[in-house]
């Protein structure tokens, strides 16, 4: 796996439990052996991209993103090598169902003789502010997408260890090389809450 370093980003529920919480896992290339200024640089990396979708996340959720990181080469059960919360990300004001969600895509080149499967990775980003539904067609507005996709490429593109896809076959991670975002939103089932009243009839 040399030196991928696996970032676990963490946004709580306003109910306060730690089951509702929102998690996205991030996989980045870092050096081995460990170098604690990688941490630096993906907490830059991971905070830019949050910021960029200030708004789109859902009301519901509550405070600012955390990240725990987790270096790969480390046996198990693994120590975080560190902890960051976020700052600057805002949420919407109004939001969609919690088990909705847009989904980030992203994979590494396309090698001929082996599983592209492998290469292929997806964060649920969600979940959303009711304004992503673009004037209530059921869809995803093109601004929200493009601005999804903007973080991605930025997220690619910026300083510190590359972004990769991390292969549990191949033990390896891929670096990311292009991905999409598709205008259909998509759910997640386990982020839905749990009922806190029921109607009885007879």
């Amino acid at each position: 796996m040399a030196g991928v370093i696996r970032s676990v980003v963490t946004i709580a529920h306003d109910t306060g439990l730690p089951e509702d919480s929102v998690v996205n896992v991030w996989h980045f290339q870092g050096a081995t052996p460990f170098q604690a200024s990688d941490l630096t640089a993906i907490n830059n990396k991971l905070q830019s991209f949050y910021v960029a979708l200030n708004g789109l996340f859902s009301g519901n959720l509550n405070g600012q993103p955390t990240v725990k990181h987790y270096f790969l080469e480390d046996a198990e059960p693994r120590v975080p090598r560190g902890t960051y919360t976020m700052s600057g990300v805002t949420l919407g004001s109004l939001s969609l169902p919690e088990e909705v969600a847009l989904c980030l895509s992203f994979q590494g080149v396309q090698v001929s003789g082996s599983p592209q499967a492998r290469r292929r990775g997806r964060v649920f980003l969600g979940p959303l502010a009711q304004a992503v539904n673009n004037g209530g067609t059921g869809r995803p507005g093109s601004t929200d997408i493009t601005t999804i996709k903007n973080a991605a490429i930025a997220l690619k593109a910026a300083s510190g260890p590359p972004w990769v896809v991390y292969s549990r076959v191949d033990d390896i991670g891929y670096t990311v090389n292009n991905g999409w975002v598709d205008n259909s939103f998509d759910t997640q089932r386990r982020r839905g809450v749990a009922a806190t009243s029921r109607n009885v009839w007879s």
